[in-house]
């Protein structure tokens, strides 16, 4: 007869075996509570509104930590989908990011209908990394068949009126530049925006960057176009290597400096967190702490213009 073993060797054993694998060892798993985080304080602000209706979408899915098996449930990503198609679809003025959480949701709710956990997340992986690919060409062609984008008006309209750098703004750097976006978005109020030019309704907002307004135009230009034509390739080339997903996070961190769109980037991360199914887990939790700051932010009524709109 072979030796026993220790005792308590054999309790600790046994122990292991019984005891759940912890929520957080487990990357898609975290990858789906950040999407539902999103997807919860998305909707509260839709449906409820305000930082009451963004809280409690939050508090909603972070109260599903105890219940983590119900991330993989069909029927929970089902309902969210109902739920941001209708915010979606029946809104002609939806943003961008909700049709994006719209057809990632999607995407789970077919996956999770797979028989295995491993299969369901790997096809959930591939679809939403097609969905980035998708998004990222979409930005690109979109943006050069834009006169408005291509002549810089756009973008000059937007440094103008604090679209750009605005948490720079807000935080007292250069305050004299700040008081003259602020009389340019009380301007901009006074008329609808149809013209490709500064000068709209016999409105002209001033130039606080001087002759330094064309370069910044075009360096914010080249710099987006480039990012999103490198990641749509990335995405599609390289979907478990680092560097794409390590250039998202660069790409939304810029974003949320440049101008707080942060529901958006907050999507971003969510759908790039679920897509890094191969790659390194540190690509994961890089998105999970761009994705706290952007949520941070969103509640907090952080948004993209200077006048809180």
């Amino acid at each position: 007869m072979g030796k026993r073993r220790p005792r308590e060797s054999r309790r600790l054993e046994g122990a292991a075996a019984a005891a759940p694998a912890g929520w957080l060892r487990e990357p898609a798993t975290i990858a789906l509570l950040l999407m539902l985080a999103v997807v919860s304080l998305h909707l509260g602000d839709k449906l409820i509104g305000g930082g009451m209706g963004r809280a409690i979408g939050l508090g909603l899915a972070l109260g599903a930590i105890p219940f983590h098996a119900a991330l993989y449930s069909p029927w929970l990503w089902g309902a969210a989908t109902l739920l941001l198609g209708w915010c979606a679809f029946g809104n002609a003025a939806a943003a961008n990011h909700t049709y994006l959480l719209t057809y990632a949701a999607l995407a789970l709710t077919l996956a999770l209908r797979l028989p295995t956990r491993d299969e369901a997340m790997d096809a959930a992986a591939t679809a939403v990394r097609w969905l980035l690919v998708a998004v990222m060409t979409f930005a690109v062609v979109q943006k050069g068949l834009s006169a408005d984008f291509r002549d810089g008006s756009y973008l000059s309209y937007l440094m103008l009126t604090g679209g750009v750098g605005q948490l720079a703004w807000e935080a007292g750097v250069a305050p004299e530049t700040r008081r003259v976006l602020e009389e340019n978005v009380r301007r901009d109020q006074q008329f609808t925006p149809t013209s490709r030019t500064f000068e709209r309704d016999r409105v002209t907002l001033l130039n606080p960057f001087g002759k330094w307004l064309p370069l910044f135009v075009a360096t914010f230009a080249v710099g987006i176009l480039v990012a999103e034509a490198v990641l749509a390739v990335g995405f599609a080339w390289r979907p478990d290597s680092v560097w794409p997903h390590a250039l998202l996070q660069a790409f939304g961190a810029s974003l949320l400096l440049i101008r707080p769109e942060t529901v958006f980037i907050a999507t971003l991360t969510a759908a790039g967190a679920l897509s890094a199914r191969r790659a390194d887990r540190r690509v994961l939790y890089g998105y999970v702490a761009l994705g706290c700051v952007a949520i941070v932010l969103t509640l907090a009524g952080v948004t993209s213009r200077l006048d809180g709109g």
